[in-house]
């Protein structure tokens, strides 16, 4: 009798585990929250590349009309682009430049760039 009853909860078991990956949630991968995207259009003060050797990582100084300074992120995924939306590299954009640039706050306070492009002024 007891063997019998221990074969009868292994199996409940079994047809528990069996249906518990039916019943699985699919991880889903969504865009950024639109409204947490913000927009930013102005010059570009500075532009700095990654030195993993020295532990900088890549950075785009914006000043706009008003004077003040937007210091940003620029990670692998930033899409950049010309005035004709060519894609270009961090190393296209120079001081001076006219850029639209959308960009996000994360948990930690940093402004992380999305997307920059080139205006054409």
């Amino acid at each position: 009798m007891k063997k019998a009853l221990v074969v009868f909860f292994v199996c409940i078991g079994a047809v528990a585990v069996c249906h518990a990956v039916d019943c699985s949630m699919p991880v889903l991968v969504s865009a950024p929250d639109s409204r947490t995207v913000q927009t930013i259009t102005g010059t570009v003060d500075s532009v700095s590349i990654a030195d993993s050797l020295k532990g900088l990582r890549s950075e785009i100084v914006i000043g706009v009309a008003s004077g003040r300074q937007h210091v940003l992120i620029v990670k692998t995924t930033t899409t950049i682009y010309d005035p004709v939306w060519k894609p270009i590299g961090l190393e296209g954009l120079r001081k001076k430049d006219s850029v639209k640039v959308k960009y996000r706050t994360t948990g930690e306070g940093l402004a992380e760039a999305l997307s920059i492009k080139k205006l054409q002024y």
